[in-house]
């Protein structure tokens, strides 16, 4: 059973939409079996090589693994044939159907055993697998012994989730709640496992809207949720930036500033998530919500508590909050880097509002040697400034640009003959160019590291390689988006200006 990772083809667009026949799972399946499957696709499609389609993949592997070990019967079913459930009305639909054929004595009599055989039938539905009943159709029973066992056992989270995978499937089984509803309530009363976090985190995505009312304010304050807050408070309030209703934001980011005097690390955390939505993620500045958090952060300054251990504290709590999304190790470790550059983005800008031009060019410097330490994320952050059209993307690069062309007299390039030499001995470069053998992700990530290891000018290597490989109007059209792509470009000059 399992998806063979070498049968996938290279591009993506032609994989199978459908979950299970991508990771060639069968009805049933166990989570060894999906995990096993999973780990040999993500060894060859790797995310910090093919990200496009290592998404796909984890999709589908989330998809699929509420259906895992769908056989398993647990041992802790309670048993619910207690007195409450022997009542007269729970017994009287199966009476009435039978008198409805009665009609003569004899009849009456032979309704009297079927009504005991329908009560035995109808009791031992009850102690059942609900779940069985089911997957052989009869979704109607399993959903109500469902419901009868949360009266007396309201605190079997399986059993939960098994009722909000019916109520989701099928919303007319129960006029009372929704699915979205059914699981948090849940959570305000007992609290949630991981896997049911994220649960609550992808509706939440997909009902944006649902996140406004006052049940989800109360789990934002629960302290049990910590790891689940900020991921709340982001939907929450990126959905009142697009109805213009800042103000709500202040009043609960001032509300938060109250409840929250006595930890620290976990206000800053919410002012970081905040300061993100803002500046990197935000592609419209909010100057007056900017102030707020300048404000607070002075607070911090003042008070002695701010420092790097409390940003890396706050940081930690952003990363695990991460981790109901992204449980793979290296998703989480490029995460952190982003957001660590991020970071330092947000405090050069701060800085670069002061005249004190020394003090920009130290920050930025600092700033450039930060980003030396991992290219790939580097190249990442600054392609989501570029996207979201981040105002002060363009300061950071000018000053790069600054610094290039005061330092490039120290850089000798090479020929077209020596670079030549160099390409003859990367055929997968030469090859890239062609969109079928590589994504254009992983293009430029081959690209960056080819003039990196090999002290290359880049846009002499652009040239090169337009001589190496037959011109078509795909080639013409890759080398032209190469070479207007300014993140790369500017990653580029960082790094030749410190080699």
């Amino acid at each position: 059973m399992g998806t063979d990772a070498h049968s996938l083809p290279d591009d993506f667009s032609k994989w199978p939409e459908n979950p299970w026949e991508l990771m060639g799972m069968g009805r049933s399946f166990s989570s060894g079996d999906l995990k096993r499957v999973y780990s040999k696709l993500i060894k060859r499609f790797r995310p910090e090589i093919d990200a496009e389609a290592f998404q796909k993949i984890r999709k589908a592997y989330e998809v699929l693994l509420p259906y895992a070990d769908a056989k398993k019967r647990s041992d802790d079913f309670a048993l619910l044939l207690g007195e409450q459930m022997q009542t007269p009305d729970m017994i009287r639909p199966f009476k009435d159907e039978v008198i409805l054929e009665c009609d003569s004595k004899d009849a009456f009599r032979g309704m009297e055993a079927s009504v005991k055989d329908a009560d035995h039938s109808y009791l031992s539905c009850l102690d059942s697998d609900p779940w069985q009943l089911a997957k052989s159709g009869k979704v109607d029973l399993a959903y109500e012994v469902l419901s009868r066992r949360s009266l007396t056992h309201p605190h079997i989270e399986r059993e939960m989730l098994q009722r909000y995978w019916l109520l989701t499937l099928q919303p007319h089984l129960d006029s009372s709640t929704t699915s979205l509803n059914l699981l948090l309530s849940y959570a305000l009363k007992y609290g949630l496992s991981l896997q049911s976090q994220r649960l609550l985190t992808r509706e939440c995505s997909n009902h944006p809207e649902l996140t406004t009312g006052r049940d989800f304010w109360k789990l934002i304050l629960d302290p049990a949720f910590r790891t689940l807050q900020t991921q709340l408070l982001r939907v929450r309030w990126q959905l009142y930036f697009k109805r213009d209703q800042d103000e709500i934001v202040i009043q609960e980011f001032h509300r938060l500033d109250e409840m929250l005097v006595d930890d620290c690390s976990y206000w800053l955390a919410i002012i970081v998530c905040l300061l993100e939505m803002l500046i990197v993620y935000e592609p419209v500045q909010k100057d007056e919500l900017i102030q707020h958090c300048k404000s607070a952060l002075s607070e911090f300054t003042v008070s002695g508590f701010y420092g790097d251990h409390l940003l890396d504290r706050a940081d930690c709590l952003l990363i695990s909050s991460e981790q109901l999304s992204f449980t793979n190790p290296s998703i989480v470790k490029a995460s952190q880097s982003v957001r660590s550059l991020c970071r330092m983005c947000l405090k050069v800008a701060f800085e670069m509002e002061y005249e004190n031009e020394t003090l920009q060019n130290e920050m930025v410097d600092e700033l450039l040697l930060q980003l030396l330490i991992n290219p790939q994320d580097t190249l990442l952050c600054l392609e989501i400034l570029r996207d979201k059209g981040t105002i002060w993307f363009q300061a950071i690069k000018v000053k790069i640009e600054q610094l290039w062309l005061s330092k490039c007299g120290h850089y000798i390039a090479l020929d077209g003959d020596e670079i030549r030499r160099h390409l003859i001995r990367d055929p997968v470069l030469r090859s890239g160019l062609k969109s079928w053998h590589f994504y254009y992700q992983s293009l430029r990530f081959r690209l960056l590291r080819f003039c990196l290891y090999q002290q290359l000018e880049y846009f002499q290597v652009l040239n090169v390689l337009k001589d190496c490989v037959p011109i078509d109007s795909e080639v013409i059209e890759r080398i032209d988006k190469l070479s207007a792509d300014d993140p790369l470009l500017c990653l580029l000059r960082i790094c030749q200006i410190y080699r």
